[in-house]
């Protein structure tokens, strides 16, 4: 017997409550357009991205894509992330065990307190988020592209916009979009073609430059450009006292984690963006040393950057050991780097050298 449109809704209703829980699915089944519009119309999609972290069916993910295509000005997927943040905070109260498995499903408590148990300490945010999104990319695969165009479709120069797409670019969604295999070369594309109109603008984004961190094909130039727009050349050139100090250290940061040693002159352009160190008076300097006088030149607290560069195993012996000037910088670069002890003490100074025998083997 056919349904009134009443009472489809009503028991649409009660199936999103979770008061009948298996009637989720057999909504959507006899109507699926219907189920959308009663959703949508009633403002209610949270509830049916909850009930999908529970689910994890291809009839929930396609109706929860279907509802973020009907929200085209929801900015950066605030609807999944909310679930998610909403979710988190249920699990994380001190009456989970009576509440979460009534509003978000026993299943998924389930899950959460093995993950918990054998992760001490870990993100529950993550795992649900990762949770949410792989389970949008397995059961509905055409959300990728959905997902591709709402992180990418911003105007360059509308700030609001772009700050809440890339915050949650640059945060949790770019661990999710790694970890899922979303199309990286798009999101650094779009990134490098922001960049562009940004500059010619005169405004730069720093986050941006992080998109195109981690990868092979890493460009330093952009790097170089962004930090050009925010050093200021009429204030004192050392890092710590510029205005624009956090956009230069994450700058300097992701110079450390991805220049290429045999890439000596674009390291130049970049430290002399960032800090004002002219490449032209240390002649004759490789790259790897570039880089160890850019940290020494620029941080008053270099062991992060230290360990950062070290753990690369891009530098040689002989390039790390005269710079060590005590025994703890030279147990620092043994524990952090790939050398042994004895790689790199003949090249530090004979000052660390004669100590270390002395505490050592009592000479």
């Amino acid at each position: 017997m056919t349904q009134s449109p009443f009472q489809f809704a009503t028991r649409l209703d009660a199936a999103l409550e979770k008061l009948f829980y298996p009637d989720i699915e057999w909504v959507f089944e006899q109507d699926f357009e219907g189920a959308i519009a009663h959703i949508h119309d009633t403002e209610k999609p949270e509830y049916i991205t909850n009930v999908l972290l529970e689910r994890k069916t291809p009839i929930l993910a396609r109706a929860v894509l279907r509802l973020l295509q009907l929200a085209p000005d929801t900015l950066s997927l605030r609807l999944l992330n909310q679930t998610v943040d909403i979710t988190t905070t249920l699990y994380n109260s001190s009456d989970a065990a009576e509440h979460f498995p009534v509003e978000c499903g026993r299943t998924l408590y389930d899950e959460l307190n093995h993950f918990t148990s054998t992760n001490p300490g870990a993100s529950v945010r993550e795992y649900l988020t990762r949770l949410l999104y792989r389970t949008m990319f397995q059961k509905a695969p055409e959300s990728r592209q959905w997902i591709r165009d709402n992180f990418l479709s911003y105007d360059p120069m509308d700030l609001t916009s772009m700050s809440q797409s890339l915050g949650r670019i640059d945060g949790r969604m770019l661990i999710i979009m790694n970890y899922i295999g979303l199309d990286n070369q798009l999101i650094r594309d779009r990134a490098r073609e922001v960049l562009d109109v940004q500059l010619a603008q005169g405004a730069a984004d720093a986050q941006l430059v992080l998109l195109l961190s981690g990868q092979p094909e890493f460009d330093m130039t952009y790097l170089a450009k962004v930090a050009e727009h925010y050093y200021k050349p009429n204030e004192p050139r050392v890092m710590m006292q510029q205005s624009n100090n956090n956009h230069l250290r994450v700058l300097g940061d992701a110079l450390i984690a991805n220049a290429q040693v045999d890439q000596v002159e674009d390291i130049g352009l970049c430290i002399k963006a960032i800090a004002g160190m002219d490449p032209s008076l240390l002649p004759g300097r490789s790259g790897g040393d570039l880089l160890l006088d850019f940290i020494q030149h620029t941080s008053t607290n270099n062991s992060k950057r230290h360990a950062a560069l070290y753990q690369r195993n891009i530098l040689t012996a002989e390039q790390i050991g005269p710079r060590l000037n005590t025994n703890k910088e030279l147990d620092f670069a043994v524990r952090h780097s790939n050398f042994k002890l004895l790689d790199l003490l003949p090249h530090a100074p004979e000052t660390v050298q004669a100590g270390r025998l002395e505490r050592d083997i009592g000479l």
